[in-house]
């Protein structure tokens, strides 16, 4: 098996095993490959000249460190059982943390995976809440902002010992979402109208019902700060790096 970063002849073959493995909506693939998918971000696995497997991270800040935040781990369906994505992960970690990245971050995709990544040296680390609301009878004020002014914002609403989510993952967040922000907390999110999912609700969440209320929407559902639900894992490079304690949107 041969592991390395993809090239740009590698891009097509990365497309078809990412639906094969995620599916397609019709859009999500596209854009993801368009706004933040980079080779020296990804790793592919290859057995006589075919892929075999990928995957690809995201560049987050924590305690004053790069971490990195893995993503799309995939494994061609013939040949899984095998062993790949063992030795893709293995070879990720060893190459991170010689470029000095203090660690990595997962939210596995099925609650059996957390059992699987465990077994790969990972740990549970931060977990997240997730709240219900109707629309309230009043709504509150807001302003539509961009996708940079939440980042911005965001590092002030972030609790203690929360990860920093910027660059490619806000620029694939903001080709999926919108953003608000109020005077006590702000909102990343989608809405078919009645209904809106909150990738990322920061400050007073109890404004939930007051803000469906504002965006004409009847039902939502947010993620919250909070531990209700196990969230993602943590994988550590640098043995004095703390473990984070806050991950706040994932792209499942």
């Amino acid at each position: 098996m041969e592991i390395k970063q993809p090239t740009s002849n590698d891009l097509s073959r990365l497309k078809l095993l990412f639906s094969e493995a995620f599916g397609d909506d019709g859009t999500f693939n596209d854009t993801f490959f368009e706004c933040a998918y980079s080779p020296s971000r990804a790793m592919t696995a290859k057995e006589d000249g075919a892929l075999v497997g990928m995957l690809y991270w995201f560049d987050c800040e924590y305690s004053g460190g790069k971490l990195a935040y893995i993503y799309a781990v995939a494994t061609a369906k013939k040949y899984r059982g095998r062993g790949v994505c063992k030795a893709l992960m293995e070879f990720t970690h060893a190459h991170l943390s010689a470029l000095g990245y203090i660690g990595a971050i997962l939210k596995p995709a099925e609650d059996s995976l957390f059992d699987f990544y465990s077994r790969l040296g990972y740990k549970n680390a931060t977990r997240i809440s997730e709240i219900s609301a109707k629309s309230a009878t009043q709504g509150c004020q807001f302003l539509k902002i961009s996708a940079n002014e939440y980042a911005r914002l965001r590092r002030d609403f972030l609790p203690s010992g929360g990860v920093i989510q910027e660059k490619e993952s806000i620029a694939l967040l903001s080709k999926i979402s919108e953003f608000i922000r109020g005077d006590d907390f702000i909102l990343a999110y989608s809405s078919d109208g009645e209904n809106l999912f909150g990738y990322e609700l920061l400050g007073k969440d109890e404004k939930a019902p007051e803000i469906l209320h504002s965006l004409g929407a009847k039902n939502g559902k947010f993620r919250i700060v909070g531990n209700q639900i196990p969230f993602t894992m943590w994988y550590q490079f640098d043995k004095n790096a703390p473990m984070p304690e806050h991950f706040g949107f994932v792209f499942d």
